[in-house]
């Protein structure tokens, strides 16, 4: 676990192994929402390349592209993003689904990777107490 610089939660960096090709480490500790076929999942981790969630019951598979919302709530502030993904892998036995996001704009970008160093919390716990 890594500390969190400002003394808030630890930080889970998940491994990353070569044969899945992932550019960016995923976190499971800091979670974001997906809303993906009109039902929302929060992630068991994520990047700023891709997400995966569970209890995807979809008829989704790999290679499908899709719309999905991306949800941070950070101290009662709720950022949406509408994003597209590609599905990299589907875990039927298990309901998971994996995908990449696919052109984040910078809005959406700077947002998770506020949300993922704790930048996004501490701006909106200073606008609160401001």
């Amino acid at each position: 676990m890594i500390p969190e610089a400002t003394g808030g939660p630890a930080m889970k960096i998940i491994g990353v192994q070569l044969s899945n090709q992932r550019r960016d480490k995923r976190v499971s500790v800091i979670p974001i929402e997906i809303e993906l076929e009109g039902e929302v999942y929060t992630t068991l981790d994520w990047s700023l390349g891709g997400f995966l969630i569970d209890g995807y019951a979809g008829r989704r598979r790999p290679g499908d592209e899709v719309t999905i919302t991306i949800r941070v709530a950070a101290n009662e502030v709720e950022f949406n993003h509408v994003a597209g993904a590609e599905v990299v892998r589907i875990d039927s036995l298990g309901k998971q689904l994996a995908a990449n996001f696919v052109g984040l704009d910078s809005e959406t970008l700077a947002d998770l990777e506020g949300w993922l160093t704790g930048r996004l919390r501490r701006q909106q716990k200073r606008k609160k107490a401001g």
